[in-house]
């Protein structure tokens, strides 16, 4: 290590970089299970975006976390859990990121997750059924 102010800035950036290189590593190793559900909606991209709002807050008040708008990406975040929902004039697509230690727990999360797609926006198996029907 070098000596003086500036060897200790010199020697302070290296082990950041060197900390930020093992920290994206770590990452690409931390074993995250990806859970990935498209639906499709009528309701339009206002409304879809109001009710993605109203959802996301309710979950905020149950389990914490953060959440922010990135044009129609609801981002959110707490921890062993990250994702996105992606809310278009027709369609909701949410992705969710799990940590190791939530993994056993994903086909339960992803059951729920489906559930209350299925409350707010009917079955999904009803919907395409509807479209699927001939009209007389």
């Amino acid at each position: 290590m070098s000596g003086g102010i500036a060897g200790a800035a010199q020697d302070r950036s290296r082990v950041i970089a060197l900390s930020r290189a093992t920290s994206s590593k770590r990452d690409t190793f931390r074993g995250t299970f990806m859970i990935a559900i498209r639906r499709r909606h009528d309701l339009g991209l206002t409304k879809a975006k109001r009710l993605a709002q109203t959802l996301a807050h309710q979950l905020q008040n149950e389990f914490g976390g953060t959440y922010t708008w990135e044009g129609n990406d609801l981002r959110f975040q707490r921890t062993g859990v990250s994702g996105c929902a992606t809310v278009t004039t027709d369609s909701i697509q949410i992705r969710v990121e799990l940590g190791l230690l939530l993994r056993p727990l994903q086909a339960r999360i992803e059951r729920e997750i489906r559930a209350g797609l299925d409350t707010h926006l009917g079955h999904e198996d009803a919907r395409t059924a509807d479209r699927a029907a001939p009209s007389a």
